[in-house]
């Protein structure tokens, strides 16, 4: 994180670390109380001198709450409104720690948290989240009956998470199964255009022509979202040019339609 006046870095890293620890022993509500206590104390007493926050910072900070506060979760929450309302925070949390995570600089701190919220001991704070605010259609409200769990290696390949994608590879996992919105993990990290992880999954044995989801295969997907080098990692990796997809007939039909000059140069 860069410097800024106030000492800006060490408050926030005090009471992150603060947070972190507080999660284990406390339950929800004490932890929004929690929460609530020290926006009051900010408010009412305002910042000392010579405060300043870059945006970076406030980020960081939003994340580590966001994330340090689902994972105070770690039981499977009704599926009701009511649930919201004894924990004003989770809807927030649920919705931007993602978003909070990429708009600020990768620090070894915050990647240990993402990796607990997607460790297996940890799967019901991430199941929250998702019930909560689903990735694939962040319109839908809480708990929508259509809204399902697919995995944890599904999810950090939609959010692009490499390290995460790496990590829960290497632990051992069905890296071809099949769920959600793209069919699968590859699918997903291909329509975003995550090449890392679309090479660490093809590299723990990602079938790169598997048939499922919206698009019906990791090329069609690839070229819907118009990622020329994630196309060309897939072809290299053995994906079928003529296999058939959903939303079109064929690859260069989909690629023509988008205005993809490169991806059609490759037929």
């Amino acid at each position: 994180m860069p410097a800024c006046e106030g000492n800006v870095n060490e408050s926030i890293n005090q009471t992150c670390s603060k947070l972190q620890g507080w999660y284990q022993t406390t339950t929800p509500k004490n932890f929004d109380l929690l929460i609530f206590q020290c926006k009051s104390t900010f408010y009412l007493n305002g910042p000392p001198p010579h405060f300043r926050i870059t945006p970076d910072d406030a980020h960081d900070l939003l994340a580590r709450i966001s994330l340090t506060y689902l994972l105070s979760v770690n039981e499977a929450l009704p599926k009701v409104w009511e649930t919201l309302d004894s924990l004003p925070f989770m809807r927030y949390a649920s919705e931007y720690w993602h978003v909070h995570v990429k708009n600020c600089q990768e620090n070894r701190y915050l990647t240990s948290l993402i990796l607990k919220l997607f460790d297996r001991n940890n799967e019901n704070s991430l199941r929250n989240a998702i019930f909560v605010c689903d990735p694939e259609n962040r319109s839908r409200e809480p708990y929508y009956p259509e809204t399902k769990f697919v995995s944890q290696l599904y999810y950090a390949s939609l959010f692009g998470f490499v390290h995460v994608c790496q990590d829960i590879v290497k632990n051992g996992t069905d890296v071809n199964a099949q769920g959600g919105m793209y069919g699968t993990a590859l699918q997903a990290a291909s329509f975003w255009g995550h090449r890392l992880i679309v090479q660490s999954l093809l590299e723990g044995g990602a079938d790169p022509n598997a048939r499922a989801g919206h698009y019906g295969n990791a090329l069609q997907a690839a070229t819907f979202g118009g990622h020329e080098s994630v196309f060309q990692l897939l072809l290299e990796s053995g994906a079928g040019v003529n296999v058939q997809g959903r939303l079109y007939g064929n690859l260069l039909q989909l690629a023509s339609s988008r205005g993809h000059e490169l991806i059609v140069r490759c037929y």
